[in-house]
């Protein structure tokens, strides 16, 4: 099979890009969040688009462990606080009871009341809730388990708006970077047409994404002043961030920035991360949280006791014990029971009791990156489940976007190096059917198939065709891909056979992509 290098560039980018699901707000809320100073309880919120799926882990008035859920909160902008806000109805749920074979039919929901999860930032929430009449509020952030390291080099693209940047050339053109990144220190050099700036400050660790403050100097005509990141989330593909300036009291300037690391970054060890609302489709009623951060995950299990009442487990060390073909973590811990104050009394943090229960393994299904099958034991009871990604809605990842791919041939005489090419690319889609054009230098190239949504994620594949200086055609797989208002980022392989075995294939050109969406 003839490939080339640009050809492939041109439709990896376009591929990839249309499998994003899209938020319409500054930031995503996916993450587990908690209140520092009552450490023993959490809320974990999963969002696609505007949508979010909210599970509460707390204690009832006996102290036992209970939960509950909001599996519709809607978003929007909130006069209350500086961010959006999410709101729903709070439902308790009981079910068969357990250990025992999982009746999904005697699974019962009661609405109790309503809840509101209101943002000032992208770390700072107001979470407020009723439970039968007594009103909680709370104030929390996300749970920091292991900083993300995003020390690196990355080729992407930068689009501002702002100050002197209406006929400026440099608000919208591809950026290389680099990262030098310790606990204490962050210091990135960009480099935009001939000005190379250079930002240092302090990283804040924040849940599964990273903010830092501090100051910055340009080469050029931009002068000194002061910069903030925000929602900059690493992964192993690169990252995807929003960059503040201030360079006066009247003069400030707003950057999207999508960055890619040909080779990986540090920023996982896992080219797949976990994070996600899990359930089994045969058994709708219960389900588990993962929150991973590079090497650590964080799982909370929500099912029901042995008098069919909700129930909740925690495993909140859980390490990866190997990665499987295609970067897939598997992880193992040990699992908790606790008991605490309940939710309509002051939360004495030492009061909470944690007990052993038994053995936590999570082991991804090979080759999908939307299935776990889980181990885990309760007191000598052993639990086996194969669970998927839940999806709650279809995003529509509509859209246009600039940035970057890193491609690797691996068919015979294709070479072994990374090659890398800056891409501009559009995404239709309509009933569960995208349509990419994605172009470079050299190509044009056409990609149309089926878009799957699973979970947080979103995967395509299909046929695609290239014209230009080098014409080609054939199939393509997309995966991990990941959207928000910033930008996109993901993996993704083209070949010539069948798109359900690319990922095994001897022959192929894989990679992967990340965009910015342009002011």
């Amino acid at each position: 099979m003839r490939r080339s290098v640009r050809t492939f560039a041109s439709l990896v980018a376009l591929a990839a890009a249309p499998c994003l699901a899209d938020t319409p707000f500054s930031y995503d809320v996916s993450d587990l969040w908690f209140d520092p100073n009552e450490s023993g309880w959490g809320i974990n919120l999963a969002q696609q688009g505007d949508t979010v799926f909210g599970t509460l882990f707390v204690y009832g008035p006996d102290g036992r462990p209970r939960w509950y859920s909001a599996s519709a909160m809607t978003g929007h902008a909130n006069a209350t606080t500086a961010g959006p806000g999410f709101y729903g109805t709070l439902a308790e749920s009981t079910g068969p009871v357990q250990p025992g074979i999982f009746y999904t039919s005697d699974v019962r929901r009661r609405e109790v009341g309503t809840i509101a999860f209101e943002t000032y930032n992208d770390n700072t929430a107001d979470l407020s809730y009723v439970v039968d009449g007594v009103n909680v509020k709370k104030r929390v952030q996300r749970l920091t388990m292991k900083a993300a390291n995003a020390t690196g080099e990355y080729v992407g693209f930068r689009s501002a708006r702002g100050c002197g940047t209406g006929n400026d050339p440099l608000s919208n053109q591809p950026a290389t970077l680099r990262i030098l990144q310790s606990p204490s220190s962050f210091t990135m050099s960009s480099t935009v047409l001939n000005e190379t700036c250079t930002y240092s400050g302090v990283p804040e660790h924040r849940g599964r994404i990273t903010g830092v403050k501090g100051t910055f100097s340009c080469t050029g005509q931009t002068p000194p002043g002061t910069f903030e990141i925000t929602n900059m989330n690493v992964t192993y593909q690169g990252f995807i961030a929003r960059l503040f300036t201030r360079t006066s009291a009247t003069c400030t300037m707003e950057a999207r920035f999508s960055a890619l690391s040909p080779e990986g970054s540090l920023g996982s060890r896992a080219t797949v991360d976990s994070s996600d609302l899990w359930w089994n489709e045969n058994e709708s009623g219960w389900g588990i949280n993962f929150q991973q951060q590079d090497d650590i995950a964080f799982a909370t299990i929500f099912t029901y006791g042995g008098d069919g009442k909700p129930k909740w487990y925690s495993a909140s060390d859980l390490r990866v014990r190997f990665t499987l073909a295609g970067g897939l973590p598997s992880f193992e811990g040990r699992l908790v029971e606790s008991t605490g104050p309940g939710y309509s009394t002051a939360f004495n943090p030492a009061a909470v009791t944690r007990r052993d229960v038994g053995l936590f393994t999570a082991t991804p299904v090979i080759g999908s990156p939307d299935q776990m099958n889980l181990l885990y034991y309760v007191d000598g009871v052993p639990y086996t489940k194969n669970v998927k990604r839940f999806t709650t809605r279809g995003n529509d990842p509509t859209g246009t976007y600039r940035g970057h791919y890193a491609m690797r041939n691996t068919c015979s005489g294709g070479g072994t190096g990374i090659f890398s090419e800056p891409v501009d690319f559009t995404i239709s889609q309509s009933g569960g059917i995208f349509t990419m054009t994605a172009t470079t230098s050299n190509n044009t190239c056409l990609y149309h198939g089926p878009l799957q949504q699973r979970g947080r994620m979103s995967f395509a594949q299909g046929n695609y065709l290239c014209t230009g200086n080098h014409p080609n055609a054939g199939t393509f797989r997309v995966s991990e891909i990941e959207v928000g208002q910033n930008g996109i980022i993901g993996q993704m392989v083209r070949g010539d056979q069948d798109p359900d075995t690319l990922a095994f294939a001897n022959c192929t050109i894989g990679g992967r992509f990340a965009g910015v969406r342009p002011f």
